[in-house]
């Protein structure tokens, strides 16, 4: 019978969210205590962590991942990063990758890795969306590794629940400015990565509702083009950014709406608007 693990994605708060996009990109989910070698083999590092009882059972959680079983990357602050199906157990440490490097050389340090597939929906959510007897098992002081309690509800209803009682994206809305001023940093920087070619000639350097577009460049056909970022991309942005393309219109600029996520609507009129989504989470990907 398959089960249902939540991996705390850091020990660090202020880079829990960071590391479970990199779990994303990766497709990975990652165990702290490096340095001790394969989990699996009894060496003394191994035992010596095993006379902790409260170690004992998480790395004992972690190595009963199997394929098929249900993972939720929880990001701390009461938030589920991403929920996905394991492809495969624990196998040894993995070190080439920004999850298992060590963080003096940029990574995460969390060498101890699942394959997984990384669900597309539900993401970044509320641990108090989902039923009272499921969330409330979340969070726990100490706790990387937990193996939930499930109960009367086995295992394909519990998935159901997940999947159907959740808002997806509803975690990120009380954190949307701080999304959106850090895009306005990352964008210039990473220009190149969002089109090749493109070039910035005016950049609003403010996080509020000013009545600018965040970016006006040019691509390297010289056209201009108008780049808006949001933290959650609505179909109300892509009217904002239908605007600001009727300012520029002798211009006839391309409009391109960057988000973390957008919401179906959004979709829906980015279509029908010619409008160009380009999600980011450290990286650009067209959708």
């Amino acid at each position: 019978m398959s089960n249902i693990y939540a991996v705390v994605t850091y020990h660090n708060n202020k880079r829990a969210l960071e590391a479970a996009e990199a779990w994303k990109r990766e497709g990975v989910c990652g165990f702290g205590w490096r340095g001790i070698g394969n989990l699996r083999k009894k060496s003394e590092r191994a035992k010596a962590l095993r006379s902790d009882p409260r170690f004992e059972k998480q790395l004992d959680h972690f190595l009963n991942v199997q394929k098929g079983d249900v993972v939720l990357a929880y990001a701390r602050q009461n938030t589920i990063a991403y929920v996905g199906t394991a492809r495969r157990p624990y196998a040894g440490p993995k070190e080439d990758n920004v999850v298992g490097r060590d963080r003096d050389e940029g990574g995460f340090g969390y060498n101890h890795q699942i394959s997984m597939k990384w669900w597309t929906e539900p993401r970044h959510f509320a641990r108090n969306q989902l039923p009272s007897w499921l969330g409330d098992q979340l969070g726990k002081r100490g706790q990387s590794v937990m193996k939930l309690d499930l109960g009367k509800h086995g295992f394909g209803r519990t998935v159901t629940i997940i999947k159907n009682s959740v808002m997806s994206g509803s975690a990120l809305d009380g954190v949307e400015d701080l999304v959106k001023a850090g895009f306005l940093k990352y964008v210039p920087h990473r220009m190149d990565k969002l089109e090749e070619g493109l070039k910035i000639i005016m950049a609003e350097r403010f996080t509020a509702r000013t009545d600018k577009p965040d970016f006006v460049a040019v691509d390297r056909n010289g056209r201009h083009v108008i780049i808006e970022c949001k933290g959650v991309g609505r179909a109300a942005d892509c009217e904002q950014l239908e605007g600001y393309g009727r300012r520029f219109a002798k211009k006839k600029p391309r409009l391109i709406l960057v988000a973390f996520r957008f919401d179906l609507d959004c979709r829906i009129r980015a279509r029908s608007k010619n409008i160009q989504l380009v999600e980011c989470d450290l990286k650009f990907m067209r959708v």
